[in-house]
């Protein structure tokens, strides 16, 4: 048994032939990184920390600009 898991990166869809979309299929990467205690590989985990921080600087940043106190 390998140690080979899947991580999606992103989502496809077809379209028919009148333009409407199809149902959805998950794209899958191949990883053999290790699952945290989060359950999370850590590229995973370090996506969620970066964009987590993103939202807050910006939120901030929103915050600011409106004069709310926080």
């Amino acid at each position: 048994m390998t140690n080979t898991r899947y991580i999606q990166i992103g989502v496809a869809a077809r379209r028919t032939a009148a333009g409407d979309f199809m149902p959805s299929v998950p794209i899958l990467a191949e990883t053999s990184e290790p699952i945290n205690k989060s359950g999370l590989h850590e590229s995973e985990e370090k996506m969620l920390h970066d964009l987590g921080a993103l939202f807050a600087a910006k939120h901030l940043q929103i915050k600011e600009a409106n004069d709310v106190k926080i």
